[in-house]
Order: C-alpha cells, then sequence, then structure tokens
C-alpha cells in the first residue's frame, strides 16, 4: 500500500544553526513525496537569521519565546492539522523517499501510532578513533509494542505519529529533551507512554535520514553525558508510575537499568572490545544516569509527564 491518501506535516525544531537548518530544509525540498506542510519552530534563537532560513525555504514559521526541543515539537503539533506529523532534526539530512516509507509504513500497519526509521552517519571514521552520535541502524523492519524497549525503538530524528494519538499522550514531555535539565529522552519517553496507552508502533528501514557528524569528540562525549541524563530521568518515571504491587518489580528495573544495561555492563563490553573512546561515553552515560536520576526524584510526575522545568540548561 502506497499510503497516498494521508497527509502529512514535517515539523523541524531548530536553535541558532540556519545553516544546518538550510541543508535540512534543501533535503527535505527534495523529497519524491512532498508533505503537504513543512513547520519550522524557531525555538528561541537569539537573532533573525533563522526565521529568514525558514522563509527563503517556503515552510512555516512558529516561535517558542523559551528554547527547548520538546516545546518546540508540541509547538509545531499545535500548528498542523495533517493526519500525519513527522520529526526531524535541524542537522540531518532525510533521504528522497524518506517521506514516502513513512507514509506507506502508516498504510502498511493501520493500528501504528508512530514510526521510526534508520539514523545513519554522514562518516565513515574508524570506531576506535571516533565517537557516533545517535544512530539507529538496524536493517530488519518490525512491529514495536507492549513487552519491547522503547530505548530501542530509534531516534526523535527519525520519527513520525498519527496526530491525534500524539495528542491524545499529551505531545512531548516538556521538562525532558535539549534545552532542560533533563537533557534528553523525550522520544524515548514518548514511545514508552504511547506503550503505556495502549498504542504500537513500526519501525521500518526503508525511511532514512542521515545525521550530520558535527561534534567534536569533546562535544560528543558531552552529549553521551545528556543522553545518560535523560535515560535516568525516564527510569525514575517509569518506576513512579508503577502500580504500588509492582513497585519492587520496577525497583529491580530502575537499579538494573542505571547500573547494568545503561552504565556498567556497557562500560565493561567496550573495554573488553578495545574501544576506549566508547568505554569513556559510557562511563560518562552512567555518570550522567545517576545525575538524571537525582534531578528526576526531585519532580512530581503528573498524567505520565514531569512538571515544568523552566529553568533547565541544556
Amino acid at each position: 500500500m502506497s499510503g497516498g491518501s494521508l497527509s502529512l506535516a514535517v515539523v523541524v525544531a531548530t536553535r541558532d544553526r540556519p545553516a544546518k537548518l538550510h541543508d535540512c530544509l534543501g533535503a527535505l525540498s527534495r523529497s519524491r513525496r512532498r508533505p503537504e506542510r513543512v513547520v519550522v519552530v524557531d525555538s528561541a534563537s537569539t537573532d533573525d537569521r533563522t526565521a529568514a532560513t525558514g522563509r527563503e525555504a517556503g515552510a512555516e514559521l512558529v516561535r517558542c519565546s523559551v528554547p527547548g526541543t520538546s516545546r518546540a515539537r508540541n509547538a509545531g503539533l499545535a500548528g498542523v492539522d495533517e493526519e500525519l506529523v513527522a520529526f526531524t532534526d535541524d542537522d540531518c539530512l532525510v533521504s528522497p523517499d524518506w517521506t514516502t516509507a513513512l507514509v506507506a509504513a502508516f498504510a502498511e500497519d493501520a493500528g501504528a501510532a508512530f514510526v521510526t526509521g534508520q539514523v545513519r552517519a554522514d562518516a565513515d571514521v574508524h570506531r576506535r578513533a571516533w565517537l557516533a552520535v545517535s544512530l539507529t541502524t538496524d536493517a530488519r523492519p518490525r512491529r514495536l509494542g507492549p513487552g519491547d524497549d522503547p530505548s530501542t525503538f530509534g531516534h526523535g530524528a527519525n520519527m513520525a505519529w498519527r496526530r491525534r494519538e500524539l495528542e491524545r499522550i499529551g505531545g512531548f514531555d516538556e521538562s525532558m529533551g535539549p534545552a532542560t535539565s533533563l537533557r534528553a529522552g523525550e522520544d524515548v519517553d514518548a514511545w514508552w507512554r504511547a506503550l503505556r496507552a495502549g498504542m504500537t508502533g513500526f519501525y521500518t528501514p526503508e525511511a532514512v535520514v542521515v545525521h550530520r557528524q558535527w561534534r567534536s569528540r569533546r562535544a560528543a562525549l558531552r552529549s553521551h553525558y545528556g543522553y545518560g541524563v535523560g535515560a535516568g530521568a525516564l527510569a525514575v518515571k517509569r518506576y513512579r508510575t508503577a502500580a504500588v504491587q509492582g513497585r519492587a518489580g520496577a525497583r529491580r528495573q530502575l537499579l538494573r537499568g542505571l547500573v547494568l544495561d545503561e552504565g556498567l555492563g556497557p562500560v565493561w563490553r567496550s573495554v573488553r572490545q578495545g574501544h576506549e573512546i566508547g568505554a569513556a561515553a559510557n562511563a560518562l552515560m552512567f555518570l550522567g544516569g545517576l545525575e538524571g536520576a537525582r534531578r528526576a526524584a526531585r519532580l512530581a510526575v503528573v498524567d505520565g509527564r514531569f512538571t515544568p522545568d523552566l529553568d533547565g540548561q541544556s
């Protein structure tokens, strides 16, 4: 099924990266299946270059006065009425068939609330000397549902939703993600809340986004620390939203996630493989996880979302 009858909007959140935004929108303009709407959400940029770049590309513009990726995505979501809404990041280049593959996946799996796809690197560097950021390269399509780990579903730079389903779970948690104190995890959190609400998703390797690896090694390591903060925060949220009778199991899952799955286990595997940079990144994720858990423990959880944290920092 082609899914050609499903309408699609694409939302790109951005802040102070007009050159990268220009390239992102340029790639999107080469889509074989043009979206009905492209929305650029200016997440409190400090000058007018972001808005000018969006206007030059013919995109609709939305501005947020307070920075935050989740806040920007929610603002974009609120401004569209298409059946499907896709998200990518300003430092990504979508493939010409990206929109086609996303829409086709929704048509193939009529019950899917969300679809994710591959996120590839734009660099080919020896794995021991380089640290990639935010990649998903599984070549096998699969359905995503109860019992699956949402942290394996993909990345927020390549995801699409049935608009009404994303609205039903309240959009993205604005206390999570870049430009908040919880740093990351807003995509995994949304998928987790969707599963809790009885929804399912679909992963299609045909939907491909290239994530440009522009960060220095030091900046990439900082990103991994941030991913750990987000993962730790989500682990605490999952524990606190578990039913009272399930708290013992949730506590074991929390500790296993922080210490083994996201912590010392990956560090040890990287050391054994001789991947020193990977070991450093995993160690920072472990430390970030502990810090994220500490920060999240001080926030209330209401309807599956943390209370707003407007004073966060990236």
